[in-house]
């Protein structure tokens, strides 16, 4: 329930987004320690990949505990992100897999391609699929809070609306860019409210939209 003092109400989104940027770092502990302390080889590619594997968990958690917390200001955050990233674990890997994927693939590509400087054409291409299949993945973790949907549907309707909403889909573009700078720049701030703010401000940019959707295939 929504208090009717707007500071304290703002307050308590600022600690929400805190709360739920601790669990996110607590659920991506393997991704980070790997990445603070252990180089990429061989040996170590396979840590890796379980890290970013798991990705998708937590950004499923994460998302669908943001849009709770902004429903309700006093929900247990920790206790309701927890909840979904158990509940919610197997179908959030399932819903991240074919990213997961075509992202990896993509990486490879980009890895290969500025190291040999062969064929630098292709570079902006990669780039832009890349960042199309991260726009994707956002409209999937926002269907997938927001709405009870098959995976594959899922799937369907965020590549749908990748190309059918251009405006939504370039002002998420904006702020995955801007979310990337935050960390670039303030990460010691980003680590904790980095990605919880990110949902937090898609949930608003996509609210008429999700709307929109509601009122048009929710029976």
């Amino acid at each position: 329930m929504y208090t009717k003092n707007p500071f304290i109400s703002l307050t308590q989104i600022v600690w929400n987004l805190f709360l739920i940027g601790i669990c996110t770092l607590i659920t991506s502990l393997l991704l980070v320690c790997l990445f603070l302390s252990v180089p990429l080889n061989a040996l170590t590619g396979v840590l890796y990949l379980i890290g970013f594997l798991l990705i998708g968990p937590t950004m499923g958690a994460m998302f669908q505990t943001v849009f709770d917390s902004l429903n309700d200001l006093e929900c247990k955050v920790m206790r309701t992100y927890f909840h979904h990233y158990r509940k919610g674990f197997r179908s959030s890997i399932k819903l991240w897999l074919p990213y997961f994927i075509v992202l990896l693939i993509l990486c490879c590509d980009l890895y290969f391609l500025n190291v040999s400087h062969k064929d630098t054409f292709l570079l902006p291409l990669l780039y832009l699929v890349f960042v199309l299949v991260v726009v994707s993945f956002v409209y999937a973790l926002i269907l997938n809070s927001k709405f009870v949907m098959k995976v594959k549907d899922i799937h369907r309707f965020s590549f749908y609306l990748l190309f059918n909403r251009p405006v939504k889909s370039i002002l998420i573009i904006l702020l995955v860019i801007a979310i990337f700078l935050f960390y670039k720049h303030f990460v010691n701030i980003a680590i904790f409210w980095g990605l919880p703010l990110f949902s937090m401000i898609t949930f608003f940019v996509l609210r008429k939209l999700i709307r929109q959707i509601e009122a048009t295939y929710v029976k």
